[in-house]
């Protein structure tokens, strides 16, 4: 994770009318925990995913495992409040199976049906078929980067770009 220093001198070189967004008072009233995310006070959302347990198994059906997705959803936002609430960084233990794990379970049982654009092909794309959108089980990547375009509040972001 940067430290607000590190975070600060790359707003300051890439974007500096962004450096004083982490101050705004509208940006603090609107955005508070992102701030604090960004100053390195507070874990990001996907580094709870990490933490709140999910209790599941490769044989539950989908519509038992996205049922377990909103049950580990509650205990990460508990983990979060808690974690906000003391302002602090201290890590509770991973669990044996958390919600990221089962997020990753739930995408690659999707890319098997793929439902993930308007046309809901149904497509095996993990099984290397082609889709109507002609993508396979490969993601490719034309290109990753800090973007720097974004609304002051939010930048740095990264961004990556698939084909």
């Amino acid at each position: 994770m940067w430290s607000e220093g590190e975070v600060i001198k790359i707003w300051g070189i890439a974007r500096p009318d962004a450096t004083g967004a982490l101050e705004n008072p509208a940006v603090l009233r609107a955005m508070p925990r992102y701030v604090k995310v960004v100053k390195g006070q507070l874990p990001a959302r996907y580094t709870l995913a990490r933490l709140a347990e999910a209790s599941f198994s490769d044989g539950f059906s989908d519509e038992d495992l996205f049922r377990e997705h909103e049950r580990a959803l509650e205990k990460e936002r508990r983990v979060m409040e808690a974690m906000d609430e003391k302002e602090t960084l201290a890590v509770p233990p991973k669990p044996c199976r958390s919600l990221l794990h089962l997020k990753i379970l739930l995408g690659s049982r999707i890319m098997r049906k793929c439902c993930l654009c308007e046309r809901r092909c149904g497509v095996d794309r993990a099984g290397g078929r082609l889709g109507y959108c002609r993508l396979g089980d490969g993601m490719r990547i034309s290109s990753s980067f800090v973007h720097l375009g974004e609304e002051p509040e939010i930048v740095p972001s990264f961004t990556v770009c698939g084909l």
